[in-house]
């Protein structure tokens, strides 16, 4: 079976807004935690999840930051001090194009 990263930035910027979206601003989650939030919700990643089995193919829930719609997001919300899963070298893993899907 195939596996598909499953993960991301969801964020509206609204670049009128003066303030930086620090990572304070968003709901942080990885691995695990996004397949028993996520799943069977009408979310960016909860459609992921969805579409991937729709595919036969395995989600592998990575990282996944979602904020409100805000000003430009802040350069200390994209740093992580370390690995947050595992890299698999030898998996092959396939991109599908994103549409949030809300429903």
């Amino acid at each position: 079976m195939k596996r598909i990263a499953i993960g991301g930035i969801v964020h509206e910027t609204n670049t009128f807004c003066s303030a930086r979206s620090p990572l304070s601003d968003f709901e942080v989650l990885a691995g695990d935690a996004i397949r028993r939030e996520r799943t069977e919700t009408g979310t960016y990643a909860g459609s992921m999840i969805r579409a991937a089995r729709a595919l036969e193919m395995e989600p592998v829930c990575t990282y996944l930051a979602e904020g409100q719609p805000s000003g430009v997001i802040a350069a200390d919300a994209y740093r992580v001090e370390r690995p947050i899963w595992p890299i698999d070298t030898e998996a092959s893993y396939t991109a599908l194009p994103a549409a949030n899907a809300v429903g």
